[in-house]
């Protein structure tokens, strides 16, 4: 994998599909499947084993409310959307 990148193709399951079979040297599932692309953008010519740094999270979400990794629920505003707020712009079928 691509370390620090940022890959602009835009890729679907078919897509995944195709590159693990590829790699695995199997035959395509399907014709939907084989006329996917491949996703060689998202790697690089050599793998690179070496372990991927993690950073812990600062802060998750709880029922809309903020919760820092000491479990301490703060009652900030949180800029993010929550399903309550994407549910009002949804226009019926």
């Amino acid at each position: 994998m691509k370390r620090q990148a940022v890959v602009s193709q835009i890729y679907n399951q078919c897509s995944v599909l195709h590159t693990i079979e590829r790699i695995l040297d199997l035959p395509a599932t399907s014709h939907l499947v084989a006329q996917s692309p491949l996703m060689t953008a998202c790697f690089t010519e050599k793998s690179d084993p070496t372990p991927y740094q993690t950073r812990p999270a600062a802060r998750r979400r709880v029922q809309g409310r903020a919760m820092d990794r000491s479990g301490d629920v703060d009652d900030v505003a949180i800029t993010e959307p929550t399903f309550d707020d994407w549910k009002q712009n949804l226009t019926p079928c």
